[in-house]
């Protein structure tokens, strides 16, 4: 009664209960059911006022064709209803004529892709003759021949069946319009409907051959969605189309298919409620893994397509399935999986595995997005993201340049001294065989630590790093692909022990290493900059190999140790080489004032210095009498002392705070970081050691508290207090 009173105006609701058993074709409510809707159809039909041309067609169309293939083509159909009912009607006004007569059941009008347009006048004959008795399970009421089942039929096979049809072709092509035939290569199709429900679960069993497993979970956005019932049948041809599997097709059924390409094989499953493809693959270790993740990118593309294609409107969130459980699972149904923003997430909080938020257990990251081939992190974190998940084949190239030892040494052993990694562990290489990939896992694997693309391209870049013109060519060829840039605050921040004068020294040799090369020699000068073994190695090389390779030797020591600048200028100048020290002092001056490091410390170690000032005001304004201070203070101009000791001379208490107070703006506000190394001497020269001692604490609290502990072991170097 509500339904009728919600929707009668609207629907006709029959006032008669029907229950059916859907497991029963000749049951006693199907029969109710089927009466129902001829007695329903009869009263739309008689209720309407069918136009004159529409009366027409139905009371002759019997007479254009024969019984057993009651099909025009639309041009033959034109020419009939022209030639037996109206010579002027017009193609348009037939056309709007006839989907009237397909909406009342009388013909189908099928507007076929790619050829011409078909009208089946007796649909009686095509849903009974045709689909009913070929299509329909074992339990369909009808005395009749049905197509056998078979997982893949060829085109014999379906003209042998429907031999009484006159266009085998033209019959196919209207069955594929109604999704009851797919096609999956040339001549051959399959029929969802004569598959066997589910495969055999020998099919997909745990096999211990396979190690890695991957896989994908295309589901509906909304929970009102499902996808159009041609989605899944359709995945299936394209992928047994793509694979060329046509020929051996046995293990496909309504809701799966498997496949396989090479030592790779995979699966695809539709979940039950018809909402969530998963798409999975296995292979037998690292050696397959790049095949793996092409071919699961494959399958993935080629489902996305199909359900663009076929249901337009439904949107799909990703997932991935855990490695972990379609391992432990036969059925993809069961496999727990994991969001784009739990996996982001994860990575943003330097975690290497994800925990499943229902059942509570943990993945490896790398191994759910198949590390080296998985693009989703470098597309979302661009330059940030972690080297790691570049391109196994950018990164192999990559480090193919970097572990090849250069006389210069701007190669992977630069990169261990700048990390802090003994290359003598170095040496011991890991599985890839890569002493630059082992030297980057080592420092990823720290606590805290993490190598992004833009750290990894200031290292390369940098005069006073590793400084590879090769490597950085691959790396910026890579970020060019992609349309990523790298900012001045990824690319600068080096996290390396050495002080930034080492990093200028470096530099300063790179520059001017033919110089050195050249004019050198290293049994003229008196090494006190080297320890006794390096000495040694040195002047055996000299005599060895010679005064240029001995020189190169000298050098590549100078590049991996620190606080030789001195000891070596001074043995230069004792061996008479004035013009290199000026060249070296010169060219080292340039380059700090110019390194881009310098300036990011310089500001960041100023901001911090403006919050301790900040912070410590009240305690700088009552502990310091400014008077006893200004001598001392060089930064500061005549006219500020002046100011500042005329209000401490009105000899009152709230004089010296007020004077206290221009001290401590004047020197918050300043843009040279030597003020404060100035100012914390003097507050230690003259009393003042505990106030001294209470900021610089400060300071290192609020350089570690920014993470800036990079910039505090810089500015400690920069401007030591």
């Amino acid at each position: 009664m509500k339904a009728q009173e919600t929707f009668g105006p609207y629907l006709n609701i029959s006032s008669e209960l029907v229950v059916v058993d859907a497991r029963l074709p000749t049951g006693v409510g199907l029969e109710l059911l089927k009466e129902n809707l001829r007695q329903t159809s009869e009263e739309i039909k008689g209720a309407k006022t069918v136009p004159t041309l529409c009366k027409m067609i139905k009371s002759i169309k019997s007479s254009w064709v024969r019984d057993d293939y009651p099909v025009l083509s639309w041009s033959e159909y034109f020419q009939k209803v022209k030639d037996d009912i109206d010579p002027l009607v017009t193609e348009d006004f037939l056309k709007i004529a006839t989907l009237y007569l397909h909406d009342m059941g009388e013909v189908y009008f099928a507007e076929l892709s790619g050829r011409e347009h078909q009208v089946i006048l007796n649909t009686k004959w095509f849903s009974y003759d045709v689909i009913g008795a070929a299509f329909a399970s074992k339990d369909f009421p009808v005395d009749c021949p049905k197509l056998p089942e078979c997982r893949v039929y060829n085109r014999k096979q379906l003209q042998e069946f429907f031999k009484t049809s006159a266009d085998i072709d033209l019959l196919v092509a209207l069955l594929q319009h109604v999704d009851l035939l797919h096609k999956c290569g040339r001549d051959k199709y399959i029929v969802p409907g004569k598959l066997p429900e589910a495969l055999d679960k020998v099919c997909w069993r745990k096999e211990d051959e396979f190690k890695e497993y991957h896989g994908r979970r295309l589901e509906c956005r909304q929970e009102v969605d499902m996808f159009a019932p041609d989605v899944f049948p359709c995945i299936q041809t394209r992928v047994m189309e793509e694979l060329k599997m046509i020929d051996e097709p046995t293990a496909i059924s309504r809701s799966t298919v498997k496949f396989a390409s090479d030592s790779v094989e995979g699966m695809i499953q539709l979940s039950h409620d018809k909402r969530a493809i998963n798409i999975a693959c296995r292979c037998r270790g690292e050696q397959d893994r790049g095949a793996c993740q092409a071919l699961l990118d494959m399958v993935t593309r080629l489902a996305k397509t199909e359900i663009i294609k076929r249901s337009p409107g439904t949107q799909t969130e990703m997932f991935y399935l855990s490695p972990r459980s379609l391992y432990a699972h036969d059925d993809l149904e069961d496999v727990w999986y994991y969001s784009e923003d739990e996996l982001m997430q994860a990575e943003m909080d330097g975690h290497d595995t994800v925990k499943h938020r229902a059942t509570g257990n943990t993945d490896m990251i790398s191994s759910i997005l198949c590390i080296g081939y998985d693009s989703l992190f470098l597309q979302v974190f661009r330059a940030d993201c972690s080297i790691q998940w570049v391109p196994h084949t950018v990164k192999k190239d990559l480090y193919r340049y970097l572990d090849v030892q250069t006389s210069r040494r701007n190669d992977y052993r630069s990169l261990a001294d700048i990390l802090g990694i003994s290359t003598a562990k170095v040496i011991e290489k890991n599985a890839s065989g890569s002493a630059t990939d082992s030297i980057v896992t080592r420092f990823c694997n720290r606590e805290g630590t993490k190598m992004s693309l833009g750290l990894f391209h200031g290292i390369l870049s940098h005069p006073g790093l590793v400084d590879s013109i090769e490597a950085l060519k691959i790396l910026d060829d890579l970020l060019s692909e992609k349309g990523i840039e790298i900012s001045q605050k990824s690319e600068n921040i080096i996290p390396t022990d050495m002080n930034i004068h080492h990093i200028a020294w470096r530099a300063t040799l790179h520059q001017c290493w033919d110089t050195l090369r050249t004019d050198i020699k290293p049994s003229e000068l008196h090494p006190t900059f080297l320890s006794e073994d390096d000495e040694e190695s040195v002047l055996a090389e000299e005599k060895a190999h010679g005064v240029r390779k001995a020189t190169e030797l000298l050098l590549n020591r100078l590049l991996e140790t620190q606080g030789w600048y001195s000891d070596f200028l001074e043995s230069l100048k004792v061996a008479g080489a004035n013009h290199l020290v000026e060249m070296l002092k010169e060219n080292h001056d340039d380059i700090v004032e110019t390194l881009p490091m310098v300036k990011i410390v310089r500001e960041r170690y100023l901001q911090a210095w403006n919050v301790v000032m900040k912070n410590q005001w009240m305690l700088f304004r009552s502990t310091v009498v400014p008077s006893t201070v200004l001598p001392h203070l060089s930064f500061l101009t005549d006219e500020d002392k002046e100011a500042i000791l005329d209000v401490e001379e009105k000899k009152e208490e709230i004089g010296l705070s007020s004077a206290a107070d221009i001290l401590h703006n004047i020197v918050r506000d300043t843009s040279d970081p030597s003020c404060y190394t100035i100012l914390i001497a003097c507050l230690r020269e003259n009393g003042y050691a505990d106030l001294a001692d209470k900021l610089c604490e400060e300071l290192k609290n609020v350089l570690d508290g920014h993470d800036y502990k990079f910039i505090r072991v810089h500015s400690e170097n920069l401007f030591p207090l």
